[in-house]
């Protein structure tokens, strides 16, 4: 499974970058995605690491440190989720 976005039209958007840009782009409020584009970049790029980081991390069989209980029981909820991996 991963994040996707239902519209009213029934458009899906999939993807936290992408939703998190649609939300941007159509509610009023304090920026997702950064205001200029500096910031905008910043987050990009702080996504991707994340993304790769925790994908690499499974891929490597990286040891999570134990004093990072929240990430150690976050990743435990998602392996817990049904996947079309398997």
């Amino acid at each position: 499974m991963w994040p996707h976005l239902e519209l009213e039209d029934g458009t899906c958007i999939s993807q936290c970058t992408a939703i998190t840009e649609y939300i941007d782009g159509t509610f009023d409020g304090p920026s997702l995605c950064g205001n200029d584009p500096k910031e905008r970049a910043v987050v990009h790029m702080m996504n991707r690491r994340a993304e790769a980081g925790l994908v690499f991390a499974d891929f490597a069989k990286v040891e999570i440190p134990a004093n990072l209980t929240n990430l150690i029981a976050w990743r435990a909820r998602v392996s817990a989720r049904p996947s079309v991996a398997g």
